[in-house]
């Protein structure tokens, strides 16, 4: 019997990040996405206009 449930253990030490670990990176690009979007339209707002220095 120790020879057959070595055998069925064999292939069960492997973790696999599955349908919850893809969920989770998606949420993650989801989210960077509205991010960058956002971030992109805050620097668009931006009106800056160097001003030269005199002191040389």
């Amino acid at each position: 019997m120790p020879l057959v449930l070595a055998d069925t253990l064999e292939f069960s030490d492997r973790v696999t990040p599955g349908l919850l670990g893809f969920l989770v990176i998606a949420a993650i690009a989801v989210a960077l996405y509205f991010i960058m979007r956002s971030m992109r339209r805050q620097f668009a707002k931006i009106d800056f206009e160097e001003q030269q220095d005199d002191r040389a």
